[in-house]
């Protein structure tokens, strides 16, 4: 027999993802890709970014992850001049979404999750799924203007994308 058989006997196991020190995952550009993560845990320390920017009149990209214990959004760079982030943002086209699974998010100390239209159009929608719990807490040490926060808006006559949280599901 042909193809392609799934071995349920043997466990698979993912990894811990960490981008540290100003660490940048990005896909922008005109009708921009998207991101795909899957693992354990993913941390964003330090400024450290997961960024989609779509400049193009095509619907923008999605980010999507996936981790089986926890996401982390920590803090700035240690200059002050980055924000630790998750963001899809739309300068022209329709936005694409943020879709996080985990059982624990957390975003603390002045970092942010959330999506952006500068755009006439539709900005992304940002869904989060945390089994257990979701943290949402603390200003930046270096720059306490800097809070917290997940978020959808919008700086343009585009209207801003839904905000879905769900925990204990």
């Amino acid at each position: 027999e042909k193809g392609f058989a799934e071995n349920k006997s043997e466990k698979s196991t993912l990894g811990n993802i960490q981008l540290l020190q100003k660490s940048l995952i990005d896909v922008g550009g005109a009708g921009a890709g998207s991101i795909q993560v899957n693992g354990n845990s993913l941390s964003l320390k330090d400024g450290s970014v997961l960024l989609v920017q779509n400049r193009g009149i095509e619907p923008g990209g999605n980010i999507d992850i996936n981790a089986s214990d926890f996401v982390e959004v920590n803090g700035l760079s240690p200059d002050g001049k980055i924000r630790g982030c998750i963001s899809n943002e739309t300068l022209a086209g329709v936005g694409g979404d943020i879709n996080i699974s985990t059982q624990h998010l957390i975003v603390k100390n002045g970092a942010g999750i959330g999506t952006k239209t500068l755009s006439p159009s539709q900005g992304g929608n940002v869904d989060l799924n945390a089994s257990e719990m979701i943290e949402i807490g603390g200003i930046s040490e270096i720059n306490p203007l800097l809070f917290s926060a997940i978020a959808s808006i919008t700086l343009a006559d585009g209207k801003a994308g839904n905000l879905v949280i769900k925990t204990g599901y």
